[in-house]
């Protein structure tokens, strides 16, 4: 039973062995390096190999001999190109390698089972603790041993890759001299057409020069030609705002003439007036010589003093003609007057909307000023209560958050406790599973270790001779490899040389083509600038003789438009002067109109004033032309309004509501106008419908009443905005309009012939 569990555990030791070296032995990878025994160790194994040397009764050769018979064969390893000698020497190094490690493997196995067996221990065999500590050295040269094989069987195979890149190479090699021998057939040739293109640029060189010196020579030629050509412009530009000024100065006399124009026309207009007047004025002296005549007639036939009725003759001739010329002084100043008079009248009805608008501003200003005020205070009381309010629930806040804080706080900890604690548990009880089963497992490995300690370290002398051997046999291959790569190495940098050359001599090839190129484009260029330059200088020629043509026309010009201005401001002298002596003659006479103007007006008015007062003594209600007061409310709207209360009743309520809106006129603050623009910057003052007392107005009174009060709002507002009372006026009830001061006349002298 002993000996069954001994093979069990020598196999299964075996078997960790050859997996480790399996797993190391991967494509294109290194062997691990293994740590060399000590050298104390070494003596110890030496004694035991030496004292185990002979063969074991049932057990096999070592294979150590077989060595020695092979190694004439691994120092004459093929180094030629035999592939055959190559196979043969691989074959035999697998052979050698394979025997070897059945071989050890076999001697383990039999070593141990001998140890187990044996109650006593063997001669010449080491105590169980120390072959309990060198087994894990033997296992390690063990597996030293295989990476070893390892290593070789990949330096074989990079021996035979070398090989094969070898021979290709020197094939390759073949190729390249040949295309090496036509390349140098080639740059003879190329060096041949080098020449020729080289005497081809030393002709191309001295063609240039002469094309450089011709292009000199017409560049001198155009900068001459650009010279004048400037020369010619400056003068053109200098004759160009001359002419520029001249008709600038042609435009203002042209103006200046247009205006005179304008001026002889309004002169030439009034000629013809005067010339009418005069004809009038001839026609009735004509008449009055009739007259005069016809009274002679009637003097001598009445026996009376022709040289009084000469008298009175030139009497009532100086009377007519301070009549007719007051007439037209008065014609002229009531059209002053009236032209004044509209002015004022709209510069005032301007001024009453503007201060109307301004009211309205100041009274919706105010309101809103108030509102605001109320609003602020209301606003500031909410805002200390929800100040105090939001500092209490702040502190109440703070004081939350941070019994929060505090109580996560002991949670996160209490949470981690208990997870370290049960993390604790968990690791402490594996922890005793597996202290439990290596216990067993190395109660039952120490007694096996022992027995195997004596054996393996019998076989670390053999292992340790076998690596040194193929240590020196690893080196002599990596040798020859060295050799190789450096062989191929220099194959490469000749063919890398013999690459380069070509194409250095491909690129000069490029290069002179390109060169040829060049100066046969650089020829037809020249050719074409000559071409190009002979056709600017005959333009510039042709240009030249123009612009000398154009200047001689332009100084005549000049010469023509001095005399003209020359005339023009003759002209303008002579007839500023007369325009002075009129413009002078016509302010005065605009000033003695304007005067008049305004004595006849404050007379109009004042004449107009008493016709007022005369009318308005008055009482009757039937005549069309009488005196209205304006602004002033007409109570018959409200009557109607307030027949449904009956009898004194709605005439008491009617009184009450004529009054209140009377008040409601008078006051200045309410301003119930919106200004519209007419046209022509002109505004127009007319009702806001949209104000509040208007629109109540209407919704209770009705659209009579709200008619009357607009009416009597527009007229004060165009009478008396100022003052806001009723103003009196003459006034056509027929028409509905201001009554004119001829028809309030006509009224009152009707009135004085009926008395």
């Amino acid at each position: 039973m002993m000996e069954g569990y001994s093979k069990v555990v020598c196999n299964e030791k075996i078997a960790k062995a050859t997996p480790r070296a399996d797993d190391t032995m991967k494509a294109g990878e290194k062997a691990k390096p293994i740590r060399i025994l000590d050298d104390a160790v070494m003596p110890n194994l030496e004694a035991k190999v030496s004292s185990d040397d002979a063969a074991k009764p049932g057990g096999k050769e070592k294979p150590i001999r077989i060595l020695d018979d092979i190694r004439p064969e691994v120092e004459a390893k093929p180094v030629g190109d035999d592939k055959t000698k190559a196979e043969v020497f691989a074959a035999k190094i697998r052979h050698f390698w394979k025997e070897t490690v059945e071989g050890l493997r076999e001697e383990l196995k039999l070593e141990l089972l001998e140890n187990v067996s044996s109650k006593e221990k063997p001669k010449g065999c080491i105590d169980e603790g120390f072959a309990l500590r060198d087994f894990a050295r033997v296992e390690a040269l063990t597996v030293r041993m295989v990476n070893k094989q390892l290593e070789f069987n990949k330096i074989e195979r990079d021996i035979e890759v070398l090989k094969k890149s070898r021979t290709s190479f020197l094939d390759f090699t073949r190729q390249e001299r040949l295309a090496y021998d036509e390349l140098k057939k080639q740059m003879e040739v190329l060096n041949k057409e080098k020449i020729e293109r080289g005497n081809e640029n030393a002709q191309l060189a001295k063609e240039k020069s002469v094309l450089i010196t011709e292009n000199t020579i017409l560049e001198c030629h155009i900068e001459s030609v650009k010279k004048i050509k400037s020369g010619c412009e400056t003068d053109i530009a200098s004759l160009k705002e001359e002419k520029s000024g001249l008709r600038s100065y042609n435009e203002i006399l042209e103006k200046l003439k247009l205006c005179l124009g304008s001026d002889i026309e309004d002169l030439n207009k009034e000629k013809s007036m005067v010339g009418n007047d005069l004809c009038l004025l001839k026609n009735e002296k004509s008449r009055l010589e009739g007259d005069i005549e016809a009274l002679n007639n009637e003097k001598i036939e009445m026996g009376i003093d022709p040289e009084l009725l000469k008298q009175e003759k030139h009497k009532l001739k100086s009377e007519i003609e301070t009549l007719n010329n007051e007439k037209s002084a008065a014609q002229s100043d009531v059209c002053l007057l009236n032209n004044e008079n509209a002015k004022l009248k709209t510069d005032a009805v301007l001024l009453n909307k503007e201060k109307g608008k301004l009211r309205s501003d100041l009274e919706f200003l105010s309101g809103e000023k108030t509102k605001l005020g109320d609003h602020i205070e209301l606003l500031k009381a909410q805002k200390d209560g929800l100040q105090t309010e939001f500092g209490f629930l702040r502190d109440v806040k703070n004081k939350l958050h941070g019994d929060i804080t505090v109580m996560n706080n002991q949670r996160t900890v209490l949470g981690n406790e208990i997870e370290i604690l049960n993390n604790e548990k968990s690791v402490a009880q594996t922890d005793i599973c597996k202290l439990n089963n290596e216990k067993a497992k190395l109660g039952t490995d120490s007694a096996l270790l022992k027995k195997e300690k004596t054996e393996l370290r019998s076989d670390l002398g053999f292992l340790n001779e076998e690596i040194t051997k193929l240590g020196d046999y690893i080196e002599l291959l990596k040798e020859e490899k060295h050799g190789l790569e450096t062989e191929f190495g220099f194959l490469r940098d000749m063919k890398n040389k013999l690459h380069s050359d070509i194409t250095h001599m491909n690129n000069e090839r490029t290069v002179l083509g390109n060169d040829v190129e060049l100066l046969k484009k650089r020829k037809t260029r020249t050719g074409y600038d000559l071409k190009f330059l002979s056709k600017k200088k005959a333009k510039l020629d042709s240009d030249f003789e123009l612009f000398s043509g154009e200047k001689v026309k332009l100084q005549n010009n000049v010469e023509f438009l001095n005399k003209q201005k020359d005339k023009l401001q003759s002209n303008i002298k002579i007839l500023s002067e007369e325009k002075k002596e009129d413009l002078e003659y016509c302010r005065a006479m605009t000033q003695a109109l304007i005067d008049k103007e305004r004595q006849s007006n404050d007379q109009l008015q004042e004449a107009r004033k008493e016709l007022i007062n005369e009318l308005i003594q008055e009482t009757g209600n039937r005549a069309i032309i009488r005196v209205k007061r304006m602004g002033e409310l007409d109570p018959k709207p409200f009557q109607k309004v307030c027949q449904k209360y009956g009898g004194e009743e709605a005439a008491l309520k009617a009184s009450e509501l004529c009054s209140l809106w009377e008040g409601h006129l008078r006051d200045s603050d309410w301003f119930p106008f919106v200004n519209v623009e007419v046209g022509n910057d002109r505004y127009k003052a007319i009702i806001n419908e949209k104000d509040e007392k208007l629109n109540d107005l209407r919704i209770t009174m009705g659209d009579e009443v709200f008619k009357a009060v607009t009416t009597a709002l527009t007229e004060m507002n165009e009478y008396n905005s100022s003052g806001r009372y009723a103003v009196p006026e003459l006034w056509n009830f027929k028409e509905g309009r201001r009554a004119t001061l001829k028809e309030g006349i006509q009224r009152l002298c009707k009135h004085k012939r009926k008395k």
